[in-house]
């Protein structure tokens, strides 16, 4: 049972048996889905691509429960454990299959980062919408930018002065625009398949790029974001750079860099992400 149709139709009989202990009509009332057909060949869909990425590394580790997981109300725990019972009796029933499909160098860790890292920036009455909303469009294909910090402002193709329409352009591919925070009144575009989310001010000006630990940022050929963080604090104290610190990671402030460290006390810890500054030059 490896090709996709017969496993799509296991997952969705999976589905309906299991309809019946999980609160189908508030999730039709909340998502406007006809629980027994549309929603269960999304998640259809999203389990065979779960199980292909899962099968890939040797490891069942649920990344669709772990989004509806994380930081979410109580309410969403019968789903997550819903979710849960679909993929082990998947499992079971596949015995972890060698997918004939699988792309080459999948990065499934990669793709689970972006998952939950999304899932952490969504307000929290929709949260549980949006994240399943995200995942069961299924596996994105890999995408690679390299973004080089030229100075202050500039980033080559993002820089200090440009419009919202120009930076699409400038960066193409998806992207799907969301409120950061609660009380965000413009919203960011998050480019996930790249790791970076542009940000604007009311005019609509690009004011600052955010790169995530996927990403691809240099300068002077030296990485600056997924990097150890004790080598980038060396190459900027080597460029004359004063580093402000702060709980969570440092800053450079003179050329609008600042860097998110979690594990700052850690010997090998990693920057997971960076904010350039690009408004206000």
């Amino acid at each position: 049972m490896n090709d996709f149709e017969s496993v799509k139709k296991l997952i969705i009989q999976l589905v309906k048996d299991k309809a019946g202990n999980f609160d189908g009509d508030s999730w039709e009332a909340d998502y406007k889905l006809n629980w027994e057909d549309e929603l269960a060949e999304r998640l259809a869909n999203a389990f065979y691509n779960m199980s292909r990425a899962a099968s890939a590394k040797e490891n069942t580790d649920d990344v669709m429960l772990k989004a509806a997981l994380l930081n979410s109300r109580t309410d969403f725990m019968d789903l997550a454990n819903f979710f849960r019972d679909i993929f082990d009796d998947l499992d079971a029933l596949l015995r972890k299959p060698v997918w004939p499909d699988i792309p080459e160098g999948f990065d499934y860790q990669g793709y689970h980062q972006r998952v939950i890292h999304r899932c952490r920036m969504r307000k929290p009455d929709h949260l549980g919408r949006n994240c399943v909303s995200f995942l069961v469009q299924g596996i994105p294909a890999k995408m690679t930018m390299v973004f080089s910090f030229l100075s202050r402002g500039d980033l080559g193709l993002i820089h200090a002065g440009m419009s919202r329409e120009e930076s699409r352009k400038a960066l193409g591919g998806r992207f799907e625009a969301f409120y950061k925070a609660e009380d965000s009144t413009v919203p960011t575009d998050a480019y996930d398949d790249l790791g970076v989310h542009v940000y604007f001010d009311e005019r609509y000006r690009v004011v600052g790029v955010e790169f995530l630990k996927w990403s691809e940022l240099v300068w002077d050929n030296q990485k600056l974001v997924g990097e150890n963080a004790l080598v980038v604090r060396q190459f900027l104290a080597k460029r004359g750079e004063v580093l402000v610190f702060n709980d969570s990671g440092f800053s450079a402030t003179g050329v609008g860099l600042r860097f998110y460290v979690p594990d700052f006390e850690e010997d090998d810890a990693i920057v997971e992400a960076v904010y350039v500054e690009v408004g206000g030059v």
